[in-house]
């Protein structure tokens, strides 16, 4: 229609491959106009529809080779049929000589918020409308926003700018230059150098560096690198080749670290062997082999196979009974006694050297690092971090090269019928090559009750120091004997009363010592007290007291003896060897000898040993027996 105020006209105009239909539009010399258009464009081989729109104004320059389209009702739908996927514009210009459609969203204020957000905070930042959904069946409705988009007709591929975020299941991603391809039938371009942060709910990880391809909104699949950071703030890189989407929705990861990376999970532990992420758990899994920093071990370091969540603030690697080096030999935490060589040897999670040798001590449990006493430790901890007194612990001091053992301690003295349970400490110096150890004793055998009784009488009536149950090793063994709960009850009455209100039949043994200290002399091959001895108890009888004396327990390969000598004053002593089912004693007290003498004469009487003693007799020991163990007591010691 042409009128005095212009040339308008109604129906489709057709430019090329694009169709445009209005009810009005207004013509000018080389531009054309409507207030309301569809708009629709067929792909370059003509074969499928590119891009539809409808409700846009429409302004067309044939000089510019130009149409500009702008929704009327703010952001709009744009369908690409080709690429299965629909977005929200608000406006399009249409490049002919390009064959390229350029979208755009107008800038409001809180995408300009937007651009300083973090990207933890991009997660919860609420975009206007998503710019881009998929319209295939298989990738469940997959949304981003975008502030801009070119349409290629010749490729009929999407590239989609300023893209600051894509949710896809529990995980956020983040492209790195803002840019998403889609070609055709909606596959979407592998992303480069992607962020992740997974889950959206925790945050517990972030990725980067991710080379990422994102097959739906519930899944994706790629591999990218992640800092592991360790107590001190110190970060290390992993490589996870495998990142993705498990069945339950939820974000994995798989990687791994070689020797050759030197990968330290604290500056006390190294690490060699595989990684697993799980998007829910706060911290890493390592499935590998573990090595410690340590310079006082000699040989080649054993790497330790484990598997085990990480807290890089607390590392607690699990050891158990049947814990391994990486060439499945047996490990363990403890310490030995080499019946070969006569030596005591620690290996804190090493192989034992023979299996003929003694295991004097092994704990299991939990190997973690103290920083404050320098110290790898192998413990069971309570709730309050404390080790558990119920279960042995072993320790290694990786400075001063000592190797702790603390709990129920196996001499490998063979006792026979006599029993010795011995409880507390015992210490391995590497340098000088020397052990300690600080034990109570509690010998248990068949004696003269008349002469105990005696004894006990003596010791109490003199005046010694006191031992103080609670601060030697006495209290160990009363946790390990009656339980730590008990132990801590009858503790306390000591402390308030002096004595047990009614003594336990679990700590009556024959002779407790409450407080030793020995040492291993290897020239002699035996233990030998150093210092007082602390008595604890005959039978059911309290002495408490700090004596003088000497223990020695010897290995012999004839037998194992046993030699006990404890001292009031120099006119009041008491003397116990043992060896071979015969145990011989004799004393200053005249009285206590003839106890024994009578004893043995009624039991020759008898004609036989009670069966009960499994071949176990005591006799009258000679007082040069006594003098001969003190002088070569002597003799060690010079």
């Amino acid at each position: 229609a042409l009128t005095p105020t212009g040339l308008t006209g109604e129906g489709m105009i057709r430019i090329g491959d694009a169709d445009m239909d209005s009810k009005r539009f207004k013509f000018g010399k080389r531009v054309f106009d409507a207030n309301i258009a569809n708009f629709r464009i067929k792909s370059y081989d003509l074969k499928e529809l590119s891009i539809s729109t409808r409700n846009y104004q429409t302004h067309f320059d044939f000089d510019e080779r130009k149409g500009a389209f702008k929704s009327n009702v703010g952001i709009s739908r744009v369908d690409f049929p080709i690429n299965q996927y629909a977005c929200s514009m608000d406006r399009f210009d249409w490049n002919i000589d390009n064959s390229e459609i350029i979208l755009r969203n107008e800038i409001s204020q809180s995408l300009m918020r937007a651009d300083t957000m973090s990207t933890d905070n991009l997660i919860d930042f609420k975009f206007p409308r998503s710019a881009f959904i998929s319209t295939k069946a298989d990738q469940d409705s997959l949304t981003f926003f975008a502030r801009e988009a070119s349409f290629n007709l010749k490729s009929s591929i999407i590239k989609a700018r300023d893209v600051q975020i894509i949710k896809v299941a529990d995980a956020a991603i983040f492209p790195d230059s803002g840019k998403v391809t889609i070609q055709k039938s909606g596959i979407l371009e592998k992303l480069a150098r992607a962020g992740i942060i997974a889950n959206t709910t925790t945050r517990y990880h972030k990725f980067y560096r991710g080379d990422i391809a994102i097959q739906s909104r519930k899944s994706y699949q790629g591999k990218a690198l992640y800092d592991y950071r360790d107590e001190d703030g110190q970060r290390q890189q992993i490589v996870f080749s495998r990142v993705g989407i498990d069945t339950t929705g939820s974000t994995y990861a798989i990687g791994s670290v070689t020797d050759t990376s030197w990968f330290m999970l604290s500056p006390d532990f190294r690490y060699s062997g595989r990684v697993d992420l799980a998007a829910r758990e706060k911290f890493l899994t390592f499935s590998g082999d573990l090595q410690l920093v340590e310079e006082c071990l000699r040989g080649s370091k054993p790497w330790i196979q484990f598997k085990s969540q990480i807290n890089p603030v607390k590392i607690e690697i699990p050891v158990t009974q049947d814990i391994r080096d990486r060439n499945n030999s047996k490990l363990m935490a403890g310490i030995l006694f080499s019946n070969a060589t006569n030596r005591i040897v620690p290996t804190f999670l090493r192989r034992r050297e023979s299996f003929s040798d003694t295991v004097m001590i092994r704990a299991q449990g939990i190997l973690d690092f103290n920083k404050l006493t320098r110290q790898y430790a192998v413990s069971t901890r309570m709730a309050d971090g404390f080790f558990d007194p119920a279960l042995d612990v072993v320790w290694f001091d990786k400075y001063r090269c000592i190797t702790h053992g603390e709990g129920k301690i196996n001499l490998s003295i063979n006792t026979g019928p006599l029993t010795l349970d011995n409880f507390g400490w015992i210490d391995c110096f590497m340098i000088p090559d020397t052990v300690n150890l600080r034990l109570s004793m509690a010998f248990d055998f068949k004696f003269q009750e008349e002469c105990l009784k005696k004894m006990t009488t003596a010791f109490e009536s003199i005046n010694l120091p006191g031992v103080t149950l609670s601060k030697v090793p006495y209290a160990l063994s009363m946790k390990r004997i009656l339980g730590v709960k008990e132990a801590e009850k009858l503790l306390t009455e000591i402390e308030s009363l002096g004595k047990f209100r009614k003594y336990p039949d679990e700590l009556a043994k024959t002779l407790f010592f409450a407080d030793v200290k020995l040492y291993w002399d290897s020239v002699s091959s035996s233990y030998i007290s150093r210092g007082p001895i602390g008595l604890g108890s005959i039978q059911k009888s309290h002495v408490n007291k700090y004596v003088s004396g000497l223990i020695q327990l010897s290995k012999r390969r004839n037998g194992d003896e046993i030699n006990i000598y404890l001292e009031i004053d120099k006119d009041q002593w008491y003397y116990f060897n043992y060896r071979i089912n015969l145990m011989q004693v004799i004393s200053s007290d005249i009285e206590f000898n003839d106890l024994i003498k009578n004893d043995m004469k009624e039991r020759a009487e008898k004609g036989k040993i009670d069966k009960d003693d499994k071949g176990y007799r005591f006799i009258l020991a000679t007082d040069r027996k006594k003098e001969d163990f003190l002088r070569r007591f002597r003799e060690v010691e010079e």
